[in-house]
């Protein structure tokens, strides 16, 4: 595809998908985050998926992790580059066939995903595949977790306005009634897997933890964690340390009835601060290297660095994982994030 064709409609899927249609100015060569175009992480997310259905190409994950800040140029380049390998000069290529929401043509397909497309049928059948896939996701079944850092000392802090009127505080036992009514009505998970109450609350703010929570009127409705402390992480196999000067960010949660409103981000860019308040130099977390909207968010939009990753296998729900963190590398055993 000839590159300025490939970059005026790149622009275009930008402004349709993202900007409102806006006609505004945009600089190929800024960044994508609050810094330059300013878009948010749904924003951001929406460019992106409206980029692979245009163009029926994958955005492959590594892009969040590997190319600093993103910029529209970024995005030409790889658009250029998949047309490139597909058209070869002279060659006359086909219309892909269509599919109903542009999706399955592109999509990389696995055995679950193949099952799924290609038997759109019976529902005694469809039924049969999704206990398949549970029954082979506990009999092996791969993930990689990447492992983020943003230096409190020397970079600046990102705000984050969510939709919602919220108020964002640390939370104390005083809110008790509040605390479990989120617990219970949330799809709300530990990090240890761990029963979340009262009695586990309290040992946690002993502990030196610190609870973020984000109050909309009278409710809560997202939630999140600053760990002082290491942990026994049940799904990696692994011991989780972190030094003195540092925190761990965990357990950010939204309420399920309110999804998609900016919660997470605002109480993220708050924990960020508090930390900072704390004394911290740095504050490190883990993220699924599948969460593309989390990391596009947390390295595209506020400048979290990747510093490492786990690639944990599993064989009958048993972990085998193995670390890389700068130059280092383990298997099993204890990580110092």
């Amino acid at each position: 595809m000839n590159s300025s064709v490939c970059a005026a409609q790149v622009i275009q899927v930008l402004r349709d998908s993202s900007l409102s249609g806006s006609d505004r100015e945009i600089n190929v060569h800024e960044s994508l985050g609050e810094l330059g175009l300013g878009l948010d992480s749904l924003a951001l997310l929406q460019f992106v998926l409206a980029l692979e259905n245009k163009f029926g190409i994958v955005i492959p994950e590594s892009i969040w992790t590997e190319r600093g800040q993103l910029t529209v140029r970024d995005f030409i380049e790889l658009v250029a580059a998949a047309s490139d390998r597909e058209e070869p000069p002279g060659a006359a290529q086909p219309p892909a066939p269509a599919s109903p929401e542009g999706w399955a043509d592109k999509r990389s397909v696995t055995t679950g995903d193949a099952a799924q497309e290609i038997d759109q049928s019976p529902v005694k059948r469809s039924k049969a595949f999704r206990r398949m896939r549970r029954i082979m996701s506990f009999v092996f079944s791969r993930r990689r977790l990447i492992i983020l850092e943003f230096p409190l000392r020397t970079r600046p802090l990102p705000t984050h306005a969510s939709s919602l009127k919220l108020e964002l505080r640390v939370a104390s036992e005083s809110e008790a009634g509040a605390l479990c009514a989120y617990w219970e009505s949330s799809s709300y998970a530990t990090i240890d897997k761990k029963e979340m109450n009262l009695t586990l609350f309290r040992r946690r703010l002993e502990s030196g933890d610190v609870c973020l929570v984000a109050w909309h009127g009278d409710r809560i409705v997202g939630m999140d964690w600053l760990f002082a402390r290491g942990y026994d992480c049940p799904y990696t196999g692994l011991r989780m340390e972190w030094p003195s000067d540092t925190c761990y960010g965990g357990e950010l949660s939204e309420h399920d009835d309110f999804g998609g409103r900016g919660i997470g981000m605002a109480l993220l860019a708050y924990s960020l601060a508090e930390a900072k308040r704390m004394g911290r130099h740095r504050q490190v977390a883990t993220v699924v290297a599948t969460n593309v909207k989390m990391l596009g968010a947390a390295v595209q939009l506020y400048g979290f660095t990747p510093v490492g990753k786990v690639q944990i296998t599993r064989l009958f729900d048993r972990p085998y994982s193995v670390w890389r963190i700068g130059t280092l590398t383990g298997w099993g055993g204890k990580v110092t994030l």
